[in-house]
């Protein structure tokens, strides 16, 4: 009665047995492990900055979508150059973590009788360091896994799609006349170069000086960076696009039909490849090139254009430090949009939605983002809060 009939009933008995209790551990450590867990959930909402918090998890969900994606055959793998930037920019992360474990340690663990001032100084820039190291890698590895996931297939449809709105709006039958009058005024062409080109290294620069006049206020910038990043990365997914010269030039998409739809900007770029304009869109082929041949696959973030969402912080930002430097950046922002036009890098419609996103970007780190006065993430921003000190002692109109 108790014994089994035949060995196959054996076997069956026996593997659903083993499956049982294999249920049944799981469920155990899942119990046992789910205090640990919370409690470490609020070590490190305690803890770690939100500032890399959204880039660690938005980072953990495209590496899950990543791997995800190419286990159940839904991403084609990438080429063996993204594989080896992908291990060394999670080997600088790592290094970076240990440089600001260091730094944890040197400040609050380590004894010193009496204590030293340079000791505990060189421990909080060490974890300054640190943490900006983080916040560089955990950035730009978005960026990298949002081209590494994007099929060439949808690439090559929305972008033609782009392209072809910007010819229903007459964009490319100008654009000849437009590039021409404004090369015959230098000055104006090395305004808009500058603008376009060095937006990021404003934008650092607000950052650096900001916190003379408001800690707040330039903790919410570096926020505000992250989330215009975030806020971009569905719409990259969604509706993935190349620039148009870029859309035009990259033979791995060439098609009879894509060739004569981007005929007008070729012949542009061919007929003035010799001049300054010419060689600096070539610059900007060239990165995108290399970006696609070393395996990070394509450059898909046209829309939304992130120079307008970055230009737009900057506006915002200085508007709040004194209404006439905003009005002064009002310029910038202008060339900026003018730049992504005049260099082939965008396509219109990324300018509002670029602006679009700057603006609810400004919003949710007004609405979400004060780090408060006794939050322990504030020795994250040991140098900030000094810059802060600073200006106070300067006397310095202070925002907050």
């Amino acid at each position: 009665m108790g014994g089994c009939v035949g060995a196959r009933e054996c076997t069956t008995l026996h593997a659903l047995t083993q499956a049982d209790v294999l249920v049944i551990s799981v469920v155990i450590m899942t119990l046992f492990s789910m205090k640990f867990l919370l409690g470490l959930c609020k070590v490190v909402k305690k803890y770690v900055p939100n500032v890399l918090l959204l880039l660690l998890v938005a980072n953990a969900m495209l590496l899950l979508w990543l791997f995800g994606g190419q286990t159940f055959g839904l991403i084609a793998p990438g080429g063996g150059g993204h594989g080896a930037r992908l291990v060394l920019s999670l080997g600088w992360a790592t290094f970076l973590v240990l440089l600001l474990v260091l730094g944890r340690w040197l400040v609050e663990v380590l004894p010193t009788r009496p204590p030293s001032v340079y000791l505990v100084i060189l421990g909080r820039l060490s974890v300054y360091g640190s943490f900006i190291g983080l916040f560089i890698v955990l950035y730009t590895l978005v960026p990298t896994l949002v081209f590494y996931v994007s099929s060439a297939e949808r690439t090559s449809a929305f972008s033609q799609w782009y392209f072809a709105l910007d010819t229903r709006l007459g964009v490319y039958e100008l654009f000849p006349t437009f590039l021409d009058g404004v090369r015959a005024i230098p000055w104006l062409y090395n305004v808009i170069d500058i603008s376009y080109t060095h937006t990021m290294t404003a934008l650092i620069v607000l950052t650096l000086l900001l916190p003379v006049a408001s800690f707040q206020q330039a903790y919410k910038l570096m926020l505000g960076i992250v989330v215009t990043l975030l806020l971009s990365v569905p719409m990259w997914l969604a509706a993935p696009a190349l620039a148009p010269l870029q859309l035009a030039l990259t033979d791995t998409l060439s098609s009879e039909t894509l060739i004569a739809q981007t005929a007008p900007i070729r012949t542009v770029y061919e007929t003035r490849s010799e001049t300054t304009w010419g060689t600096q869109t070539g610059e900007w082929i060239a990165m995108w090139e290399r970006v696609h041949t070393e395996g990070f696959g394509y450059a898909i973030s046209a829309n939304p254009s992130m120079h307008m969402a970055w230009g737009v912080l900057i506006v915002m930002f200085l508007w709040r430090v004194a209404w006439w430097a905003g009005l002064l950046a009002l310029p910038f922002l202008v060339f900026e949009a003018i730049g992504t036009i005049l260099f082939l890098q965008h396509y219109v419609i990324d300018i509002p939605v670029g602006i679009l996103v700057g603006f609810v970007s400004v919003w949710i780190v007004d609405r979400y983002g004060t780090l408060p006065e006794q939050s322990v993430q504030r020795f994250w921003f040991s140098p900030m809060l000094w810059l802060n000190r600073f200006g106070r002692r300067l006397r310095l109109r202070q925002l907050d």
